[in-house]
């Protein structure tokens, strides 16, 4: 007890900070404790603390990035005459003409009464209602007799069984309408009704959206104020992934833009998400990435052990030079930093 206080404090003097104690019982448990005995290699415990350490601190440090984000460029003269062209258009079909003078009276809402309608009408429609998806085999529909003849005895059966078993083949989700409001530029979602108004609302909305492009948010909102959703220019959408390198890049152009004008919004959504020029990695390096990703459960003196053997030809003679540039290679390739799992214990068995 005494040696791994010692020890303890041996290590937080080269790392120049205190180690938790929640990172010291885990290289206890995963077994650095026990090799530093066998060794006497102190650098493989501070490699390990550190980065333990830089990865906590990246993840307080840096703030979260959105998984998506999305910008679009304004229309020019040209759109704007389109849309309004469309907004007459979809106006004029059967199914808008009908909703309007069903549930509108015939008149059209301003922009800032949109969220009280859909609200008010929600509260009127009830409770949302919950979709349920059953898969069903293919050698349970028979033609001839209708497309779901066993249907009901399927429910039946799915009835009879406890919780822990349904869950296994029945799914439950919410359906909700999306709109937009002029006080907030992100869109709003609300649960609906199977059997209610905004569910109606929803269908006419994706039936627009099918025609003319609209989202469903912009397309409720044309069909409750008659505000056209403009068309712009180019949307520019980027992707940040929480497993993946770097994310990626959608562009949605309107075909008139010069190849000038695409080259530029493309280097500008690239340095949202990727900084800085990109090399090609070698093939060693490609392979020290890999590596690390196939034997994670090895201290770094084994793992440059096993690399030599199965590498001669891209051999260490010293392991923390392997560490290095493995540990670079994986960065570079991936955009994260490697977190060491290091030697783990034998799986205890049962009996």
């Amino acid at each position: 007890m005494i040696h791994a206080v010692a020890l303890r404090r041996k290590v937080e003097r080269i790392l120049g900070r205190s180690i938790p104690e929640g990172y010291w019982w885990l290289a206890e448990k995963q077994g650095y404790l026990a090799d530093y005995e066998l060794t006497g290699e102190i650098e493989v415990l501070v490699d390990f603390f550190r980065d333990q350490m830089e990865a906590e601190e990246r993840n307080r440090a840096e703030p979260r990035q959105k998984a998506e984000q999305s910008r679009t460029v304004p229309p020019d003269e040209r759109l704007r005459y389109l849309a309004k062209i469309l907004g007459i258009e979809a106006a004029r079909l059967p199914e808008v003409i009908r909703f309007r003078k069903t549930y509108l009276g015939g008149r059209l809402l301003a922009f800032d009464e949109v969220e009280e309608w859909i609200k008010r009408t929600a509260a009127a429609d009830g409770p949302g209602s919950i979709w349920f998806t059953i898969p069903v085999r293919v050698d349970c529909l028979v033609k001839r007799d209708g497309p779901f003849p066993r249907v009901r005895d399927l429910l039946e059966t799915l009835a009879q069984l406890p919780d822990s078993e349904l869950n296994r083949f029945v799914s439950g989700t919410r359906e909700s309408l999306a709109y937009v409001v002029p006080t907030d530029e992100h869109t709003k979602h609300i649960p609906i009704q199977h059997a209610g108004v905004l569910n109606h609302l929803k269908q006419l909305a994706n039936r627009l959206e099918s025609l003319y492009g609209w989202s469903e948010a912009h397309a409720v909102v044309f069909i409750l104020t008659g505000l056209t959703p403009p068309i712009p220019k180019a949307r520019v959408t980027t992707s940040v992934s929480l497993v993946g390198p770097h994310g990626r890049i959608t562009l949605e152009l309107d075909p008139r833009l010069s190849s000038d004008e695409v080259r530029d919004l493309y280097a500008r959504a690239r340095n949202e998400v990727f900084k800085g020029r990109d090399r090609p990695m070698s093939k060693k390096h490609l392979e020290l990435a890999l590596f690390l990703v196939k034997n994670p459960n090895h201290t770094w003196r084994e793992m440059c052990e096993l690399w030599n053997k199965e590498y001669p030809e891209w051999a260490y003679s010293v392991w923390q030079n392997f560490s290095r540039d493995a540990r670079a290679a994986y960065r570079r390739l991936t955009g994260r930093d490697w977190v060491h799992q290091g030697k783990r214990p034998p799986e205890r068995s049962d009996e």
